[in-house]
């Protein structure tokens, strides 16, 4: 083995001790620095988002090409696709009748306030065996005549729009159905902000699926849950509906129907693809581009873009959240 050089010597304690502080605080300097850094860099990202994004929109509204809806032009929202009605199918329900009969409260009309005419829906039930009726000017659907056991069947209606109040979610026996969108009667003429709250109570924090209801269910405008399904969960939890006036006539819309439309941007051109930021919230139905981002990008009432964190859209997580990018 070579020997030291004579002479030759190493590091003291103290010196290691030196060395060592130095390089503390200069980690203590820097880190902080730096995680600044990529936090301002990060809303930066945001805010470039949200410019490229309010440029697309008001260009869309202001083209010669715009869509109009009742002579009016339109934002490129969820709600400019949902002029008229949609048919909707929900499948899976299960019922295991004791006394042959089942009842199923399925959200498929609002009750109409008086004086204006029902939406009916003409629902149509398959089931097994047995027949089923929509009792008049009502949400429940009356199926009769079953053998004992499991049935399985669905239900088709038609989403018109929604009026006055109404109740809240379908049940039928473990299942749980949930109000579908409505059409909307403004389609995308109005912007608006999509409200959202926790069905956990207390709030947990997360927009997850407590439970059998889903925390993406839609609130009617009708009040509190009052089925059994609910148990514990927060009564006026889910996403919400907002009054809306059409001709004199009060209405109510899904709020996600403000969240934007990026194939529509993309296809106008305006976008050269859906942004990285955008999340599932925004993705039109049957859409085959990717959303996978952290925001819900939505139009306000005075056509300006904001967003909404995705995996808790409250309104305390209002347009850039602390470390959030894409």
């Amino acid at each position: 083995m070579r020997q030291m050089k004579r002479g030759a010597r190493g590091f003291t304690l103290i010196e290691l001790v030196v060395v060592i502080a130095i390089l503390g605080v200069l980690a203590a300097i820097s880190v902080p620095l730096v995680s600044n850094y990529l936090g301002n860099s990060k809303e930066r990202s945001w805010n470039v988002d949200r410019e490229r994004i309010q440029v697309a929109v008001d260009t869309h509204y202001s083209t010669p090409g715009n869509t109009r809806f009742l002579g009016q032009r339109q934002y490129a929202t969820l709600g400019a696709l949902k002029s008229t009605y949609n048919t909707v199918t929900q499948p899976g329900l299960t019922c295991t009748p004791s006394v042959g009969t089942c009842t199923i409260t399925l959200l498929v009309k609002a009750q109409s306030a008086p004086g204006l005419a029902v939406n009916e829906t003409s629902p149509t039930v398959t089931v097994r065996t047995g027949t089923s009726t929509l009792q008049p000017n009502k949400t429940d659907i009356i199926i009769t005549g079953l053998g004992t056991g499991l049935h399985t069947f669905s239900v088709t209606y038609r989403a018109d729009f929604l009026l006055g109040t109404s109740t809240v979610r379908g049940v039928a026996a473990s299942s749980s159905v949930g109000l579908a969108s409505p059409a909307n009667p403004l389609a995308g003429t109005r912007g608006g902000d999509p409200t959202w709250a926790d069905f956990q109570n207390p709030d947990d924090g997360f927009r997850g699926t407590p439970g059998p209801v889903s925390e993406d269910h839609l609130q009617g405008p009708g009040g509190p849950c009052t089925t059994p399904v609910c148990g514990s969960l927060e009564a006026d939890g889910g996403w919400k509906t907002v009054s809306v006036t059409r001709s004199a006539i009060a209405y109510y819309v899904d709020t996600r129907d403000y969240f934007i439309d990026f194939d529509t941007l993309v296809s106008a051109g305006l976008l050269d693809k859906v942004p990285s930021s955008a999340s599932l919230d925004d993705k039109p139905s049957g859409s085959a581009n990717t959303y996978s981002g952290s925001y819900s990008w939505y139009v306000d009432v005075t056509g300006k873009v904001h967003s909404l964190l995705y995996s808790y859209p409250t309104s305390s997580n209002k347009d850039y959240v602390s470390g959030t990018y894409p």
